[in-house]
């Protein structure tokens, strides 16, 4: 009785041939989950701003008839005046909500952070002096390089931040050129304040302090008796920003990722058809020696299953090792000096590559078959040839 098939014995007396085909698809591997993980480094940014954040703090601003104030019927000037007083009114009422440590009613800058696809707007609360250490405290940064904001205009950034926009101390925001950067902060969020300009006070916004427990803004105020369309008025919170996070970001992302996926898919498994088939027809003589000398197919057969579950899994190995030396490697030589935040491990993207990986097996089973079900033993072929 012929012994079993070992697969190992064909591996190691074909060296090359089995590395080539590792050494490809490795490459694979660490090309999608390389791609993936830069993509996903955008999600990871601007969900910080968008979610991170927003457990700490929250903007509203409401439109007038939330109020019960008519432009129309007020005029410019007493509309203003009313609706700022209103504000002043709702900003008291929210200090009492429970959750709530402290409300301002001030100005709101902006910064842009760039992602390694797209942009997205920080929020920087602009307060009176005597508040600034107070936002500093709750996002529990602390000042490593500068001074504090003292004189109007004058902000604070955090390293992110500060990387990402290509700033340094004494630049002015972009956007903003009367203000002045005074300061670096140590901080595990996107964050940055700065003192308001008594004189020229715009874009004034509620800005509360919370501890991470008012996550539904809209619904707070409707609770409290305001009424008014959600597309009516700004309010920016953990709600929102879980929402815009999937619609301007992951939602948008996704396309490329499948652009991606479907691509690496298509052109491993052309590839590999091809490369495969003219291996196995390379080995059709082995085969016709091994069923001359009693090997059944079904021995055969799976002898070739087991090269190459051996060739896929040390493929997603050696992949698995080179893609995580590869993301480390650009996170410190890319990412990070680009203010960029990120993620090493993604579970779901290992999936993903066992998937492709478990279909290609699946279509390589079909000239697997094919080329098996044609070899002859060495009597066949001579009974045929007489």
């Amino acid at each position: 009785m012929p012994q079993k098939l070992s697969a190992i014995t064909y591996i190691k007396n074909n060296k090359r041939r089995v590395a080539v085909l590792i050494g490809s698809l490795s490459l694979c591997v660490v090309l999608f989950y390389v791609s993936q993980f830069v993509l996903a480094s955008t999600t990871e940014t601007f969900g910080s701003i968008l979610v991170e954040n927003t457990e700490k703090i929250q903007y509203i601003q409401l439109p007038g008839y939330a109020f019960g104030l008519d432009f129309e019927a007020l005029g410019e000037e007493k509309f203003s005046y009313q609706y700022q007083q209103k504000h002043l009114e709702l900003k008291e009422e929210l200090k009492k909500v429970r959750g709530v440590k402290q409300v301002y009613f001030s100005q709101v800058n902006y910064i842009e952070i760039l992602g390694a696809v797209g942009q997205y707007y920080l929020e920087l609360p602009m307060v009176p002096e005597e508040n600034v250490d107070e936002l500093i405290e709750h996002f529990n940064a602390t000042l490593v390089e500068g001074n504090l904001p003292k004189q109007d205009n004058e902000i604070v950034l955090d390293e992110k931040s500060m990387k990402n926009g290509g700033y340094k101390i004494g630049d002015a925001l972009r956007d903003y050129p009367k203000t002045k950067i005074v300061g670096i902060l140590n901080c595990d969020y996107y964050f940055g304040c700065g003192v308001i300009s008594a004189k020229n006070a715009t874009n004034e916004r509620i800005i509360v302090l919370s501890d991470g427990s008012v996550s539904d803004v809209t619904k707070l105020l409707h609770d409290m008796g305001y009424e008014f369309d959600e597309e009516d008025a700004y309010i920016m919170d953990k709600k929102e920003g879980k929402k815009n996070l999937k619609k301007d970001i992951i939602d948008a992302i996704s396309t490329s990722t499948n652009i991606i996926y479907l691509g690496i898919i298509f052109i491993l498994s052309i590839s590999l058809l091809v490369v495969y088939i003219t291996y196995l027809r390379d080995r059709r003589n082995e085969w016709c020696l091994y069923c001359s000398i009693g090997y059944a197919r079904k021995s055969i057969y799976f002898a070739v299953v087991r090269e190459l579950l051996f060739t896929f899994l040390a493929s997603v190995l050696i992949g698995g090792v080179l893609s995580a030396i590869l993301v480390f490697i650009l996170d410190y030589g890319m990412l990070q000096p680009l203010g960029l935040m990120c993620q090493y491990f993604y579970p779901e993207n290992i999936f993903k590559i066992l998937v492709v990986f478990a279909l290609i097996l699946g279509i390589l089973q079909v000239p697997i078959r094919f080329e098996l079900y044609k070899i002859k033993t060495i009597d066949a072929i001579d009974d045929d040839l007489n």
